[in-house]
């Protein structure tokens, strides 16, 4: 009884850690599912990411293409008006110097001692010459001044020019600072793509594992509910039979009783009629109390020595077809233990089996395990 309920206890604390477990499972497998929900959205959104800054650098690198052409044609219109500002400051410098030296020459002339002419057409041609190059070299004053201004209104031009480059080196070196930054971005968003598609893979493969898990759980969960089933019909079974044996025993304590009682009274008239003697062994015997009654594993014991294989041990003297029992004449006296088998002989042929199930000192009750003719009273005993 004790062992079928440890049985029992087990089976339950088995079937409670097993729900507990898959419970758990449950639970890690619902977790794991939102999580790659999770993981498939943050994909997505990175991915979005990924192709906006991708779109983004394009533009950039559009808008850097363009700042290097505009800065190439500013650099070669400024070099182009330097050449020609250049040229033409040269030029003008020249003229300047030709007339600087004519009118040097002139001025020479002049100032040489003249020959004596009172020719006044010779000094209108010479004052005319002299007011021509004073209109030349006003002129020329005139296109110098000019020169100047221009030459500063294209410096101003290269300054701001220069400064403009400036600007836009600045923001093409901005630009390409962004590019790099989106580009270490984007494998930084590549690397964590990566990182989760290996944790949905270990995910996934997680899944699979607790999935097979919790199949052979739930296989095992059925085995020991199927175990447990058979265990609480065993358990039925044993019951019902500890109540039959212990009806069974009852009528037999009940009946053995009343055999031992009527032994008992015939053993003290046999008593009276052979004599006072007699009377105080049959006194002694009917005052012997009953044993408990006891059940022990249904096992073949050796006989007490100086039995043979053919020896008698008794006789039947009573059958009860109801409880399927017997009685044999024989008992702790003859070392009769229960548990014991004994075959029934009729006419030196075997009828039948039984098992010693309760022992008094001058009989015993045995079960019938086999009967090959109906047992009868008289039927010998034999081992």
């Amino acid at each position: 009884m004790e062992k079928t309920n440890l049985i029992l206890i087990a089976g339950a604390l088995v079937l409670a850690a097993s729900a507990s477990v898959a419970f758990k499972e449950s639970l890690d497998i619902k977790n794991l599912q939102r999580e790659k929900l999770s993981l498939e959205q943050e994909k997505v959104s990175y991915e979005q990411k990924i192709r906006e800054i991708k779109q983004e650098n394009s533009s950039i690198n559009s808008k850097i293409a363009e700042l290097n052409k505009e800065i190439e044609r500013i650099s070669h219109d400024k070099d182009e008006t330097e050449k020609s500002l250049n040229q033409q400051k040269e030029n003008l410098e020249h003229k300047y110097g030709t007339i600087v030296k004519e009118r040097d020459e002139l001025v020479a002339k002049i100032k040489e001692k003249p020959t004596p002419q009172t020719d006044d057409g010779y000094w209108a041609s010479i004052l005319k010459s002299k007011a021509d190059l004073e209109i030349q070299l006003e002129k020329l004053r005139f296109q110098l001044k000019e020169t100047k201004v221009t030459k500063e209104q294209v410096e101003r031009e290269k300054t701001n020019s220069d400064t403009e480059i400036q600007s836009l080196s600045t923001s093409g070196q901005q630009l390409e600072q962004e590019i790099s930054y989106n580009q270490k971005m984007i494998d930084t968003l590549a690397a964590e793509l990566t990182f989760e598609k290996n944790a949905r893979r270990q995910s996934q493969d997680a899944i699979k594992s607790l999935k097979s898990e919790n199949f052979l759980l739930k296989r095992q969960l059925k085995n020991l509910s199927d175990q447990k089933t058979n265990v609480d019909k065993k358990l039925l079974k044993a019951e019902a039979d500890r109540a039959t044996l212990e009806r069974r025993f009852n009528e037999m304590g009940i009946f053995l009783e009343d055999r031992l009682a009527g032994i008992s009274g015939l053993k003290q008239e046999l008593g009276e009629i052979s004599g006072g003697s007699s009377s105080a062994a049959s006194k002694k015997e009917t005052s012997i109390q009953l044993p408990p009654i006891i059940v022990q594993s249904l096992n073949n014991e050796d006989l007490p020595s100086g039995k043979t294989t053919k020896e008698s041990f008794g006789k039947v003297v009573t059958i009860n077809k109801e409880n399927n029992f017997v009685v044999i004449d024989s008992g702790s006296r003859e070392g009769i233990n229960s548990g014991r088998f004994f075959k029934v002989e009729r006419d030196g042929q075997e009828i039948g089996e039984i098992e010693v199930i309760e022992v008094r000192s001058d009989i015993s009750a045995c079960d019938i395990k086999k009967e090959i003719y109906p047992i009868e009273v008289g039927d010998r005993i034999i081992r």
